[in-house]
């Protein structure tokens, strides 16, 4: 767990006792959403999947929206010498996801059951956004909670309700 939460700057980085030495980053750099572990497991097990199971339900918990939209552009001269950057920071997350989309589809295509994909959203607001450690505030935490009365995800508290009535 402590190696997944290696954030640049604010937590060192994690050295496995190997030789030589192997510099353990941050999991997010390569799937903040937990797709790609989604698709190992799913893609190891697909055979005895495909024999055994009817419907697979899946249930992601996000701190943002699927897809979210980037900021306009700023059109200053100092923006378009850093836009190359600032464009891959900022689409770096909607790149993941539509690699991890690509080979789910695939692999879903593969599969006999059912996949269902049930979301959670924190939707963090960047007026207010929740502190990057491991202590929340009261006010965190009340964010946190306030959450769950959101529409959307009272729509998955449903879904995920009828889901699994389904299969009594």
């Amino acid at each position: 767990l402590r190696m997944n939460a290696t954030f640049p700057y604010i937590l060192p980085a994690v050295t496995l006792p190997s030789n030589p030495e192997i510099e353990v980053m941050d999991a997010g750099i390569r799937d903040n959403f937990g797709k790609e572990t989604t698709y190992e497991f799913l893609s190891s097990t697909k055979n005895w999947i495909n024999k055994n199971i009817n419907k697979i339900v899946v249930i992601q918990i996000r701190y943002r929206d699927r897809l979210a939209e980037t900021e306009a552009i700023d059109q200053s001269i100092l923006s378009r010498l850093s836009t190359p950057v600032g464009v891959i920071y900022d689409n770096f997350e909607n790149v993941q996801e539509y690699g991890m989309d690509d080979l789910l589809n695939e692999l879903e295509a593969n599969l006999k059951a059912d996949v269902e994909w049930v979301n959670f959203e924190l939707n963090s607001r960047e007026d207010e956004p929740i502190s990057l450690n491991f202590h929340l505030s009261g006010l965190e935490k009340k964010f946190i909670l306030s959450a769950l009365d959101r529409g959307d995800n009272k729509i998955s508290f449903k879904r995920l309700e009828a889901l699994f009535a389904k299969n009594k």
